[in-house]
């Protein structure tokens, strides 16, 4: 019987181990294939703004609270509003009673007067500068009091008070000598302002 010398088993090693090699690659070229032709799954646009980004607050964003206005842009929407603010049925009684009450007192608080045309190109800046004045003229006078008061509800308060304790009636009685001298060229109907202020007809 023939048997096989070392010579013969080192050829079927090295045979072994060259089939072993290309069945390796064989393997790999067929893995990477399917890896390239497999389709590449993304999100939709739908899941993708569903998704929260790290930015983004997972809670309802609520609309802020309308701060208190100033005492400037209550003047100025006093006089510009369509309709105006005391001719509007839409206005709430409080909301006109602190719109009312907090130009009224504002008015006492332009020493030299002040001239409002409805008609004139520059109505609304005339407005606004006028506005302005009263608004640091009166602020002025509650510090000087001893009040901070800023917002317009809380002025409103601060200067019933004066005004009860007897501290604007030197102011109310300038106005009214101001407006005697035709000094005050105001739109607003004598109806729409406070009592305190309303201007009497020359007798």
């Amino acid at each position: 019987m023939f048997e096989a010398g070392p010579g013969n088993s080192d050829a079927e090693q090295l045979e072994k181990q060259q089939l072993s090699v290309l069945t390796g690659g064989v393997l790999f070229l067929r893995f990477k294939r399917m890896v390239d032709q497999a389709p590449i799954t993304r999100p939709d646009a739908d899941q993708q703004a569903a998704a929260p980004t790290p930015q983004q607050d997972s809670r309802a964003i609520r609309p802020k609270k309308k701060g208190s206005q100033s005492l400037s842009s209550v003047w100025f929407e006093w006089f510009t509003s369509e309709p105006r603010v005391y001719a509007s049925r839409s206005v709430k009684k409080t909301t006109l009673y602190e719109f009312r009450h907090a130009v009224g007192y504002m008015l006492l608080f332009l020493p030299i007067g002040f001239a409002l045309d409805g008609a004139s190109d520059a109505f609304k800046s005339e407005v606004l500068s006028a506005g302005v004045k009263a608004q640091d003229n009166t602020l002025a006078f509650l510090n000087a009091n001893g009040s901070s008061a800023l917002a317009v509800g809380t002025v409103i308060k601060a200067l019933r008070k004066l005004h009860k304790e007897g501290k604007l009636d030197e102011h109310i009685a300038q106005f009214h000598e101001r407006s005697n001298a035709g000094s005050i060229v105001d739109p607003t109907p004598a109806s729409a302002l406070p009592a305190f202020i309303r201007l009497q007809p020359k007798q």
